[in-house]
């Protein structure tokens, strides 16, 4: 899998206890089946069965045809007034009364404090009862866990989950989640940020040449394969099978794998790791991103009097005061840092308001020729690669680990990033006569290798290395689209999401490039004056 988490967003448990209390709790739960899983979000305000809507002839290719359609997240009330039914919900339930939803500048919905709030106070609770995961899913509806397990699919989890919530929908009022569902972004207003919705002529004309698209197309790859392979074993049937949706508006399977997109896309943006597993917490996955939040995610057990009956739940702390009426927001990335190519990607937003945030956000990754198939010592620098936690792309090269190489380049980063690899490659008996002697005998610890390629060869090798670099950019920049003031507009521009998340996209990429040519240069100028 592909499949980017918001690592260390929320936190697993600390001790091996905590976790063995956890997946007893979860067994416990499996076994005692539905009704252990009901949290009757529903409670709060029934929702009306939803009403039929017009099929139409579309084309199976979602690469050409834009996602307007939806066979499952059809809308019995407006969002508006799910999202507000929500809330009273969140209060019943007593996951939160220090915060309520609202629509926020540049951000849609998210959440707000309704009072002052002090350091080091919880903001909100969400118990393990209310949430969805793949354990849930599973044992909530066995004939979709079957066909799930049947097309081998039971460990990928964003699949799961995408499904899961499909099988919720059709489910309408029946289902316990069925208030928490209305109250998702399911339309293309709400979802126009998310790429993998868009159409093939829009990715093309808004992203052309720039990594992203390279990724989108991936991303909707993957999930293409799977679906054909769930398909072939019936999970069509085990979403729409016994589902209270009227025979009259069965779904085609066109609109089926449309909404498997959809709900893909509703995946990647809200789910998060809870201790084993990715997974849908409702109200906690509204609140929005700012780098450098300082809120906190983390686990904490309920307590109860019958410690049989403790339960773990998802909460945000404070980590600093928060008045009342400002925004409650969180950092997705705690402890890493993603281009905005990947942010497009995964969470369908490019944060920013200036050009130089614009700059600072971006990467590309660059394609380089690595380790040749006919390097003499090419088994021994693949093995060292292997055992440093490098992996080979079977999509890109059948030579092994190392022949073709994605690397990242990111203002500051470039160095480091690609020049051990790139070394390596010409790591022979003329450039390092000891060391290759070394790596031939199987006798140099990769550790050692590592630390070694971190600095020049010699003065010629080097002088390689940043020709091909340069070379490399070279051909990348040729291809984006010129920093010209219609970017520049495109990306402060919110009338148009498309446009202004793929200009900032391309302003990220190209500053990438262009530092790290920038960069390679001043190498080249050193090495080969």
């Amino acid at each position: 899998q592909r499949l980017r988490l918001r690592q260390s967003y929320v936190s697993a448990p600390s001790s091996t206890t905590d976790m063995a209390r956890m997946q007893a709790i979860l067994v416990v739960l499996a076994l005692a089946g539905v009704e252990a899983f009901s949290p009757s979000w529903r409670g709060a305000g029934r929702l009306a069965r939803a009403r039929p809507v017009a099929r139409s002839a579309t084309s199976s290719r979602v690469a050409s045809q834009g996602l307007s359609m939806t066979a499952c997240f059809q809308k019995a009330i407006p969002r508006e007034e799910a999202v507000k039914k929500f809330d009273e919900a969140v209060v019943d339930f007593g996951v939160s009364d220090m915060t309520k939803t609202a629509t926020v500048p540049g951000g849609g919905i998210g959440l707000v404090a309704t009072k002052d709030i002090s350091e080091g106070e919880r903001i909100l609770s969400v118990p393990q009862g209310l949430m969805i995961g793949p354990t849930i899913i599973k044992a909530r509806h066995a004939d979709l866990g079957k066909a799930i397990a049947d097309a081998g699919c039971s460990d990928i989890e964003d699949t799961v989950l995408a499904l899961g919530l499909m099988r919720e929908a059709r489910l309408g009022e029946a289902s316990p989640y069925a208030l928490y569902i209305a109250s998702l972004p399911t339309t293309d207003e709400d979802l126009a940020g998310m790429p993998t919705l868009w159409s093939e002529e829009e990715r093309e004309k808004l992203l052309k040449d720039t990594h992203a698209l390279i990724a989108i197309d991936d991303c909707l790859a993957r999930i293409k394969m799977h679906w054909d392979v769930l398909v072939g074993h019936n999970v069509a049937d085990a979403i729409t099978i016994g589902t209270v949706k009227p025979p009259a508006i069965a779904p085609s399977a066109d609109e089926l794998f449309h909404d498997f997109v959809r709900a893909h896309a509703l995946v990647s943006t809200r789910a998060l790791p809870f201790g084993q597993e990715l997974t849908m917490i409702p109200y906690l996955d509204m609140a929005n991103h700012r780098k450098g939040a300082t809120n906190s995610c983390g686990i904490n057990v309920m307590p109860n009097d019958d410690p049989k009956k403790e339960e773990f739940a998802a909460v945000i702390t404070t980590e600093a005061p928060v008045k009342a009426g400002d925004e409650v927001v969180i950092d997705y990335c705690t402890g890493s840092s993603r281009a905005s190519w990947d942010m497009l990607l995964q969470y369908a937003f490019v944060e920013g308001e200036t050009e130089e945030e614009f700059k600072e956000a971006g990467g590309r990754p660059l394609m380089f020729e690595g380790i040749k198939p006919d390097d003499p010592i090419a088994l021994q620098k693949r093995a060292a690669l292997a055992a440093l936690g490098c992996e080979d792309d079977p999509s890109q090269s059948d030579d092994g680990v190392g022949a073709l190489t994605w690397i990242e380049c990111r203002d500051g980063e470039s160095n480091e990033s690609m020049g051990p690899l790139l070394r390596l490659a010409r790591l022979n008996t003329e450039t390092a006569p000891e060391l290759a002697e070394k790596i031939k005998k199987w006798d140099c610890p990769p550790k050692e290798l590592w630390e070694a390629l971190n600095e020049p060869l010699n003065d010629e090798t080097e002088a390689d290395v940043a020709r091909q670099v340069i070379g490399v950019c070279d051909e990348a920049l040729s291809k984006l689209p010129p920093l010209d003031e219609k970017l520049r507009g495109q990306a402060t521009d919110y009338s148009d999401l498309k446009a202004c998340f793929a200009a900032r996209v391309i302003i990220g990429e190209r500053h990438a490039v262009e530092s790290t040519q920038k960069k390679w240069s001043a190498v080249l100028a050193e090495f080969a004056p």
